[in-house]
């Protein structure tokens, strides 16, 4: 797995208080996270709309995770992973695809 998926995994750990195992972190990224039949805009819902997600672990009980809290946003950092930057315009950059962690 991309070493991004696992700072994103450490981060929402500890956001949460709670302990993924690898199969638990696996199957909360592809049914929620990173599903493969989501788009970009149902991407951005989910930060925006539907940041907090019931997931049923492993051993049976059901939390919510959230992806950002939005009570106290000063505990979310912003992550960069990658940028792309427009031809003919050297100083705009914009972030490609950002996740949330924890401060």
């Amino acid at each position: 797995m991309n070493p991004c998926w696992r700072i994103l995994e450490c981060n929402l750990q500890s956001l949460n208080n709670v302990a993924f195992s690898d199969a638990e972190w696996i199957r909360f990224v592809e049914e929620y996270l990173d599903k493969p039949s989501d788009n970009l805009v149902e991407k951005t819902r989910k930060i925006h709309e539907n940041y907090i997600y019931d997931f049923v672990f492993d051993d049976g009980h059901i939390q919510n995770i959230y992806l950002v809290d939005k009570k106290s946003i000063a505990r979310n950092k912003v992550q960069v992973i990658a940028q792309f930057e427009q031809k003919d315009i050297e100083w705009y950059r914009q972030p490609l695809f950002c996740q949330y962690r924890r401060a």
